[in-house]
């Protein structure tokens, strides 16, 4: 039996070669295979799709790869009706235009959607977070965890920030300068705020109240047009928007600050209105603690900033 192995470039898969012959990929902006062409660039096959997978149309007769529609991004073809699609954590359907089984983070995310019922948009090669494109989640440096498979828990960030609010905790002068900040923020019951910070950032081993980051696009990021997403439950997700509706790569983390051009208060800010990659993961903690959303019972996004501000600012070995 012939062995095929397969080409990539910084994740995407963009050809292969099978008994010493080889075949490139030619993809368009999904990472949809379009065309095969071989080592002399002579067209082999060309390939379209209608919106959700299925093909539409084919020319050329030599053999398909198992990477077609946004197969760039690993995305596999089974051969199989009503889960054509093998995107590692779940089966995908072209036909009845969604997943064969239901979303692990369901019911915070749609438990059979693909894509966010954007597929010119978005992309799932996970089966777990949509992604836009040409701003995944690779561009993210190390910051939040790198999503080989997402989702990923408490990622570097996260586990600094915990750190010091396990050691403000441990500090009477510190827990209640922050609970007196929480209070002047205009939430009521701030010592319950503060233990429920110092709950979540308990180890993952000792229960399910703990962060998880994920770097990737939730549907609620280009719905909302936001920079980060938290979803309340155990654990607390937080999704980091890899790009936002308005302005395609705005709300990519650089080092540890947020690009200048998110607008506040859409992303999280320090007092000084510095865009910060910890004030934004606190401010989405404090959305898994009770505070709401926009329309919530509590909901406006100063309360979360202000809450945020205080757990990062009233802890002495985070001022710099």
């Amino acid at each position: 039996m012939p062995v095929t192995n397969y080409h990539t470039v910084n994740g995407r898969t963009i050809g292969e070669t099978t008994d010493g012959v080889r075949t490139d990929y030619l993809t368009d902006a999904l990472g949809s295979v379009t065309a095969t062409v071989d080592q002399s660039q002579n067209v082999l096959n060309t390939y379209r799709y209608k919106p959700y997978g299925g093909l539409l149309a084919k020319t050329g007769s030599s053999p398909d790869p198992r990477f077609l529609w946004t197969g760039d991004t690993g995305s596999r073809t089974t051969g199989l009706a009503y889960s054509e699609q093998y995107n590692r954590a779940r089966h995908y359907g072209s036909r009845q235009a969604g997943w064969t089984s239901v979303d692990g983070n369901w019911p915070s995310n749609h438990g059979y959607e693909y894509g966010g019922s954007s597929p010119l948009v978005f992309v799932d090669p996970y089966g777990l977070s949509i992604t836009y494109r040409e701003c995944s989640c690779e561009k993210c440096d190390g910051t939040v965890p790198r999503p080989v498979p997402p989702p990923n828990p408490i990622g570097p960030v996260v586990k600094s920030i915990c750190e010091d609010i396990r050691k403000c905790s441990q500090d009477s002068r510190c827990r209640n300068r922050a609970i007196q900040c929480i209070r002047d923020c205009g939430w009521k019951d701030a010592a319950a705020m503060f233990n429920c910070y110092g709950k979540y950032c308990l180890d993952s081993g000792r229960g399910h109240d703990y962060v998880e980051i994920i770097c990737g696009n939730d549907w609620a990021c280009h719905v909302h047009d936001a920079c980060a997403i938290a979803r309340p439950g155990k654990p607390c997700r937080v999704y980091v928007c890899t790009r936002t509706e308005s302005n395609p790569c705005d709300c990519m983390p650089s080092g540890n600050r947020w690009t200048d051009r998110c607008t506040f208060p859409k992303c999280a800010a320090d007092k000084n209105n510095k865009i910060s990659l910890d004030i934004t993961i606190l401010h989405e903690m404090a959305h898994c603690c009770g505070v709401g959303p926009d329309g919530g019972p509590w909901g406006n996004q100063e309360l979360p900033n202000c809450i945020a501000n205080c757990m990062e600012h009233n802890m002495p070995w985070r001022i710099r």
